[in-house]
């Protein structure tokens, strides 16, 4: 049990009320499990929200993708100039119209991770894209790194506000790229640990 001291530094009293408190700090307490049940659901509706957008490309419902971006968001895909709030939408728009109208695509959304924080959330990984040219040919698949921020908004709905992505690079290990850039002295460090 956790005492707590009160008034006469001599002697140690118990109060209940902070015991109470400690007690559930001391077990995770519910203030821990709630945020943790929080971050589980804004996790489950963000992984939800990829959802919407992995059917919408498989259905070339430019809509129903759109309705995942904030009205206003950032766009910095690799390959283009970059594009800032309502703007996005509409350069978004009009390349999904174009991409749609020539291709049948397969779009799947592999996440590493999705850290949240309140009304914002980070997530990262690759997206993969696989376009059938609908006048015949083979297919190409293109596979992109990205980094979205989604923030909450004044629904509770999650919406992505900031799009980073470039081309996938072949993946290499650190002391392989480093003998490349010349550094031996950092890849020698690297194999001492």
């Amino acid at each position: 049990m956790i005492r707590a001291c009160g008034g006469d530094s001599t002697k140690k009293r118990w109060n209940p009320k902070q015991t109470k408190s400690l007690k559930a700090l001391n077990e995770g307490g519910s203030v821990n499990r709630m945020a943790r049940r929080n971050e589980l659901d804004d996790r489950y509706a963000i992984n939800a929200a990829k959802t919407e957008l992995r059917e919408g490309y498989k259905n070339a419902d430019v809509e129903r993708i759109l309705s995942v971006y904030a009205d206003a968001f950032t766009d910095m895909s690799d390959g283009q100039p970059s594009f800032f709030g309502a703007d996005a939408k509409l350069v978004l728009r009009a390349k999904l119209e174009k991409l749609f109208r020539e291709y049948q695509v397969e779009w799947v959304p592999i996440i590493i991770d999705i850290t949240t924080a309140e009304a914002v959330a980070v997530e990262y990984g690759w997206h993969e894209l696989t376009l059938r040219p609908k006048a015949g040919g083979p297919a190409e698949l293109k596979r992109t790194r990205y980094v979205q921020v989604w923030n909450r908004d004044r629904h509770q709905s999650w919406r992505i506000v900031l799009v980073i992505d470039n081309i996938d690079q072949k993946p290499e290990l650190a002391e392989d790229q480093l003998l490349k850039l010349g550094v031996t002295a950092m890849a020698e460090e690297g194999d001492k640990r």
